[in-house]
């Protein structure tokens, strides 16, 4: 015969009801709550409810990808990088030159380029993406661009959403007024303090 496993802070009512080999809570019947996790919760409440709604805010950060990472960089925490193979790859069908000074793209100069700085935006989305040559590329760095290469993403972004899948998905996820969205996120880096180049070359 089995031990019957103790339920530390709180168990179910469970229905008899079964389907699929999972049983249902009884809504009805709520959920019975040990005294002493009880005691836990009232006495601890202020730092649990600081420390579920940090949780919680980080949840939707992730979801929220137009939003920067203000949590994750207050913490100090590490953003990963992804690998830029495959953007590379996504946009090299349709773009032969340097997103900003217009000439011809050699293979083994190709780089792929946030617009709006990693530092800012915290995530690796093609949306953001360009392909430089490297001189442009190292000239930008992690500075904002002048402003009208923000209008040329937005613009190359509606012009491309249906050929690039990936791109599609990615400005999806931006929303409906991804435009604004984009164009925000260069005004509030500008405000936090990135630098804007006059010009790139």
């Amino acid at each position: 015969m089995g031990v019957k496993e103790k339920k530390i802070f709180f168990d179910y009512k469970i229905t008899r009801e079964k389907h699929s080999n999972k049983k249902y809570i009884d809504l009805n019947a709520g959920i019975d709550i040990n005294p002493k996790a009880m005691q836990f919760f009232k006495k601890y409440n202020i730092v649990l409810k600081k420390a579920v709604n940090l949780e919680w805010a980080k949840f939707l950060e992730k979801l929220n990808l137009g939003v920067p990472r203000l949590i994750q960089k207050t913490e100090g925490e590490l953003i990963p990088r992804t690998a830029l193979g495959k953007y590379r790859k996504a946009l090299e069908p349709y773009f032969k030159n340097c997103f900003y000074c217009e000439k011809h793209l050699l293979q083994k100069e190709i780089h792929v380029d946030h617009v709006i700085p990693f530092d800012y935006i915290a995530e690796d989305s093609i949306w953001n993406f360009t392909l430089a040559c490297q001189k442009c590329n190292c000239v930008k760095s992690g500075s904002l661009p002048p402003e009208k290469y923000i209008v040329k993403l937005i613009e190359r972004n509606k012009n491309y959403r249906d050929k690039i899948s990936m791109l599609e998905k990615s400005l999806t996820l931006l929303g409906m007024n991804f435009e604004k969205v984009i164009h925000d996120h260069f005004e509030n880096a500008m405000m936090q303090g990135y630098v804007v180049l006059k010009k790139i070359l």
